[in-house]
């Protein structure tokens, strides 16, 4: 595998780190505008949590694990809230974004928004609901870019020593 990548120019490494992030950079955006578009175009209402909705998955013990990890049941939690439209339908909708922690309790109050064409296309209004897709996805091309940066920082700084060692081996007169 080593020799594949050494085949690679170093400049095919920025390309790939720049084009990462971007995407990651393309995706926030699209979702910053389509949360700008439940603001201005959905209604809002107070919903009710009804359930924390439980997932588990099972890691470790498939495949190649490490002998000193056990494997383990991981769980993850998303709210599951039920609110009333302004027409008097009652909608339930999940939350999208999984926690590792029970994060609401039953009972607890949260704001939604929904669209009045469809109210199941509706919204969990919490802050990690709302914004931390966009804020993640925002942090992985911040990753991505700085990636690109430093790559091409590197590369520039090798072009810079062999020209600095091409100069002294001109001035000094040295033959190879």
């Amino acid at each position: 595998m080593r020799g594949v990548f050494k085949k690679l120019s170093p400049r095919t490494f920025v390309l790939v780190f720049a084009a990462l992030a971007g995407f990651c950079f393309l995706a926030g955006g699209r979702d910053g505008v389509e949360r700008i578009q439940v603001l201005r175009a959905y209604e809002r209402a107070e919903g009710e949590v009804t359930l924390e909705l439980r997932r588990s998955s099972r890691i470790g013990g498939v495949g190649r694990r490490s002998p000193y990890r056990a494997p383990a049941d991981v769980f993850d939690y998303a709210p599951l809230v039920r609110f009333e439209t302004a027409q008097g339908g009652v909608v339930t909708v999940a939350g999208a974004v999984r926690s590792s922690l029970v994060r609401y309790q039953v009972g607890e109050k949260l704001p939604v928004f929904y669209d009045p064409r469809d109210p199941q296309q509706a919204v969990v209004g919490t802050f990690l609901e709302f914004w931390t897709p966009i804020l993640a996805w925002t942090g992985f091309g911040l990753v991505w870019g700085l990636a690109a940066y430093g790559a091409e920082r590197l590369i520039q700084a090798g072009r810079d020593d062999k020209r600095h060692r091409a100069k002294h081996v001109i001035a000094s007169g040295e033959t190879g």
